[in-house]
């Protein structure tokens, strides 16, 4: 199975393998789309589609990401394939080309014509959460990052400290931007790749085995992926700030409001089949979008420093703060090498756990099980102390966290000893 090449083909996917749910009756963009959609991704029902938005006509997808499953299906790979492809993509990178016009055609007068949601109780307003690129100095930037909607024209863009868009405009006082709502598969996680000089479209070419085709934009000197869902071109001064937040991070709590450069709208253009995608803030899927470009990073670590690793899981309850690693048994004399592997790799890691291959790591049940009957105290468990963590982390002081392992394998002697229970294998009653 080949991978998507948009949104479209996705969903398309995702209602063939029964992981949609579609909510036909009327929704209220404010409070109420999000509300649903996290209520729908906590009893794992599928990708969300709203069909019918409260004064809009686009309808609005959400909750795609949520579990490892849609992942999979997305690229057509399975489980340990998506490590090996996000691993190697960043080896064998394809180029965008560029084509004589998009699929977005439609133009749109103002934001208010389009379906933005308000997500969580305490937001400071409409939240458009996409990518966002600009081109300057020979340098193409693509990142996840979000705009609050101050007028039918007018968006407040979060630009974070640390991220290669402050760096490459730190001179310009004014520069093109274009944010799309709706990009394919392929390039909204490689916009979550981090820390990489290398063009993000060309890590999307690898992973989806084809050139991301792009559009020149009309108004602004910036290209965005052809089979765009929604594009808006505009202009930030970083002259006009305005307060943007408080929103719901993927932390679980709320970002505090802080004053950020504005973003004049120029164009809007739509497909005609658009559909309106939107990340709830602080979802699962917020998270699950970083984890994957994450748990490649720390696998193809592990896979140099200890040759038995067997599989990498950042669950999305962790926010990215925890990692449950796996390895065959007859490397588990490795497993302390495995674990402070996986906190250097990612800093954002500071909780990492190593268990042996018959624990499943993606049940956190297993996992608990093992720290209870295979970890023995001080002896398995090691503490590095004020290491470099994440600003976001409400537990860390300015940053830095002490850093925990914990070494939940057998030793050899003792995995022939005790054998887990197993029972025989036949169909649910």
């Amino acid at each position: 199975m080949k991978p998507v090449l948009d949104l479209n083909e996705y969903l398309d996917r995702l209602s063939s393998a029964g992981m949609v749910t579609r909510i036909s009756r009327q929704v209220d963009p404010k409070y109420e789309l999000a509300s649903l959609a996290v209520q729908s991704e906590k009893k794992r029902r599928g990708a969300v589609l709203f069909e019918s938005l409260k004064g809009h006509t686009i309808p609005v997808a959400t909750n795609l990401y949520s579990e490892d499953e849609r992942i999979w299906l997305a690229f057509g790979l399975e489980r340990a394939d998506l490590h090996e492809l996000f691993a190697s993509a960043m080896s064998r990178l394809i180029k965008p080309t560029v084509v004589a016009e998009g699929k977005a055609q439609v133009e749109v007068s103002s934001l208010e014509y389009l379906p933005i949601p308000e997500h969580s109780l305490l937001d400071a307003g409409r939240y458009i959460t996409g990518i966002v690129t600009t081109q300057e100095s020979g340098v193409r930037i693509f990142q996840f990052a979000r705009a609050q909607v101050k007028a039918p024209d007018k968006l407040c863009i979060r630009i974070d400290p640390g991220r290669r868009l402050l760096d490459v405009t730190k001179d310009k006082d004014q520069f093109d931007i274009a944010v799309i709502v709706g990009a394919p598969p392929a390039v909204e996680f490689a916009a979550t790749v981090k820390g990489s000089a290398i063009d993000k479209l060309e890590i999307a070419g690898a992973l989806q085995g084809a050139p991301v085709e792009v559009v020149k934009c009309e108004k602004v000197g910036c290209e965005v992926p052809s089979r765009a869902q929604i594009v808006i071109e505009g202009v930030v001064d970083k002259k006009r700030m305005e307060p943007e937040g408080p929103f719901a991070e993927f932390s679980g709590y709320y970002s505090p409001s802080e004053p950020m450069p504005m973003m004049q709208v120029k164009r809007i253009v739509r497909r005609s089949d658009a559909v309106y995608r939107t990340v709830i803030g602080g979802s699962m899927e917020h998270i699950a979008l970083n984890n994957v470009g994450r748990e490649a990073t720390i696998y193809d670590a592990l896979k140099k420093a200890v040759p038995g690793v067997v599989d990498v899981y950042l669950p999305p309850f962790g926010c990215g703060f925890i990692a449950f690693l796996s390895v065959r048994r007859e490397y588990v004399m490795m497993a302390k090498n495995a674990l402070l592997t996986a906190m250097s790799a990612h800093p954002v890691v500071k909780y990492a756990v190593v268990v042996d291959e018959d624990v499943n790591i993606r049940d956190e049940r297993e996992v608990l099980w093992a720290i209870a009957t295979r970890s023995g105290g001080d002896q398995d468990i090691i503490v590095v102390p004020a290491a470099f963590n994440h600003s976001l982390d409400p537990a860390s002081l300015g940053g830095f966290v002490n850093k925990v392992g914990i070494d939940a394998t057998f030793p050899p002697d003792k995995g022939k000893l005790f054998k887990k229970v197993e029972y025989m294998a036949i169909r649910d009653v």
